[in-house]
């Protein structure tokens, strides 16, 4: 046998070994990067079960574990992008459906999001880089997030990384990470419909970006002079084989666009409502019915275009159009709202991050259009998403804030600079302000995110929105979940009219009509969220009452649980002698907590 040319073969093992040695030898802001994602991945996966499912996470997890369950799927706008749905559908069949599972896809994304400063490595030094994935890692509000069973975060991860990889293919001049960067895109929109916000803050923080090289002192004749050396030089980019390539990758990307999308939005099962031969055929059913693959195509398409309802929607109140007086009033308390949040939870991101962009912008002697374009793509956002959202919740931060630690991370690396120099010339007085300036940066984010995070995930004056149950809604869910007794009893009592809906066997989940069997069917579905996931889940029997003569014939049987709202206390105290009482709120919202206070009993 020959020697090997570099010397005696290594074992692949042995080989392995000197690989992951030398990825991070001599380069300790890779390092650094990855200690900062397997620090916020523990954070992220930290109790990430504990807290009772939001109003948003138990409408989604209902679809995923009616997918996982039936297999059928269409899209519904009104719950946003359908990759969580799949996803979830995957790990419920796996793991089982909780609420922890709910979770997982979205902490285990947000764990990656701070990877994604790597990309930038190119533009900003070893410090600005790991600043931007300590940002990204633990502000509050990202981690919050990352911990909350909704598409924000999964649209702000895909679409930054696509960033990131699109800026990575114009400095390495290479085709690849732009392939990349389009398939992110693509899981971006089916993520959540805003994805197509980002491109248009990307094409205007483009346009400025161009505008600011054009600008300045120009004289006629040199931009004349200009104009004729572009027209006799012969380009390469206009050369048929040029024009060849560009084309063909084009189609390509639109390939790559397109197959993400149709996948993600194609219905399936009995959601599809393409019928041949009597059946509901599906994307996987187009292997035993290839012609049914036109109209499939048509009716993915035609759900794709549901989209444009986000834009639509935020012009009207209570499905009436709205003035621009009441639209301005709107405006004004959701900025309102917006500037709290920022306040209370991302002050050290957005203080750094404005006075980072001034800085890059009309101090820096050359400013990087990385750091301009992040800017001015944040404030875009700050501006236009109260605009954009028909109920506030803090979650629109994230998009605010996710391109914004571009612009922090140069202010921060600058303290992190200003303090090495102090130290290094042993001028005491600013080496103890920029420390105790670190302190406060440090302490500012360990106190926002034990608060607002770990502390009191449900309070209202926290991240919380007010569709979220307060804590105390964790031990009714136990009492509820560990209910049961023989085979055909109902282990679960709603008795009401606030919880009960006698009509529909269906829920119509958005204006486009699409129906879902809920389950129980006698739940007032939206109104009683989110009791409708966790009894569905647990295939809890449940039967409904709204008088006291279906009441008794209902506890005939000794159900172990009986559930209402407070205005049926009175009765259920009556009728209930031999059970206990908890009390838990369905929301967080001081004017909303009395209306949907719940009575739950359960046997002595």
């Amino acid at each position: 046998m020959a020697a090997h040319p570099d010397g005696p073969e290594q074992p692949p093992v042995a080989r392995l070994r000197g690989l992951s040695a030398g990825l991070g030898a001599g380069d300790r802001a890779l390092r650094a990067v990855l200690v900062i994602c397997v620090v916020g991945l523990v954070l992220r996966l930290a109790a990430l079960g504990v807290r009772p499912a939001h109003f948003d996470e138990a409408r989604v997890a209902y679809l995923a574990e009616y997918f996982a369950r039936t297999g059928a799927f269409e899209y519904r706008s009104i719950v946003h992008g359908p990759l969580i749905q799949h996803v979830n559908a995957m790990l419920f069949s796996v793991i089982g459906p909780t609420d922890w599972a709910s979770r997982l896809f979205v902490a285990l994304v947000g764990a990656g999001l701070p990877a994604t400063a790597l990309t930038f490595r190119s533009r900003l030094d070893d410090v600005e880089t790991v600043a931007v994935a300590f940002f990204l890692a633990f502000n509050p509000v990202l981690l919050y997030y990352s911990r909350f069973a909704r598409s924000t975060m999964l649209v702000a991860t895909f679409m930054f990384a696509a960033f990131g990889l699109f800026v990575h293919a114009i400095d390495r001049r290479r085709l690849w990470p732009v392939y990349g960067g389009v398939f992110l895109i693509g899981f971006g929109v089916g993520a959540k419909e805003n994805a197509l916000v980002y491109l248009l803050c990307w094409l205007g923080a483009s346009v400025l970006l161009v505008d600011r090289a054009l600008a300045g002192p120009r004289s006629g004749a040199a931009v004349r002079e200009r104009l004729r050396a572009l027209s006799s030089r012969r380009s390469p980019w206009v050369s048929p084989r040029r024009v060849a390539l560009t084309v063909g990758h084009t189609l390509g990307l639109a390939a790559v666009l397109s197959v993400v999308l149709l996948f993600l939005y194609a219905p399936r099962g009995a959601g599809s409502p393409v019928v041949v031969g009597g059946q509901a055929v599906g994307l996987y059913g187009l292997l035993g019915s290839p012609q049914a693959a036109g109209p499939l195509l048509d009716a993915t398409l035609a759900d794709i275009q549901k989209i444009g309802y986000w834009f639509t929607q935020s012009a009207e109140q209570g499905g009436q159009a709205a003035t621009v007086v009441e639209l301005g009033a709107e405006y004004r308390e959701f900025a309102g709202q917006t500037l709290r949040t920022y306040s209370r939870h991302a002050a050290i991101v957005g203080v750094f991050g404005l006075l980072g962009l001034v800085y890059e912008r009309y101090v820096s002697a050359n400013p990087r259009p990385l750091v301009l374009f992040a800017g001015y793509w944040a404030v875009a956002s700050a501006i236009g998403y109260p605009l954009g959202t028909d109920v506030f919740g803090s979650w629109i931060t994230v998009n605010v804030i996710v391109p914004l630690t571009i612009p922090a991370a140069v202010l921060g690396a600058r303290l992190v600079g200003r303090t090495r120099e102090a130290m290094g010339s042993d001028d005491r007085l600013s080496a103890g302000l920029a420390a105790v300036l670190v302190i406060l940066v440090v302490g500012q984010l360990g106190v926002a995110t034990a608060q607002g995070v770990y502390l009191s995930p449900d309070s209202a004056d926290g991240l919380a929105q007010y569709a979220q149950p307060s804590a105390s809604t964790t031990a009714a869910l136990l009492t509820i979940q560990q209910a049961g007794g023989p085979e055909g009893t109902p282990s679960v009592v709603v008795y009401g009219d606030r919880y009960v809906d006698r009509e529909p066997d269906t829920v119509g989940l958005a204006e486009d009509d699409i129906r879902v069997p809920l389950e129980p069917s006698c739940l007032d579905y939206f109104e009683s969220l989110p009791l409708p996931w966790y009894l569905y889940k647990d295939d809890l029997s449940t039967v409904c009452a709204t008088e006291p003569t279906e009441f008794r014939d209902a506890m005939a049987d000794r159900p172990a649980v009986v559930v209402g709202a407070v205005e049926s206390e009175p009765f259920l105290d009556t009728a209930l002698p031999t059970y206990q009482k908890q009390r838990f709120y369905l929301r967080t919202a001081a004017g909303d907590r009395k209306e949907t206070i719940l009575y739950v009993s359960s046997p002595a």
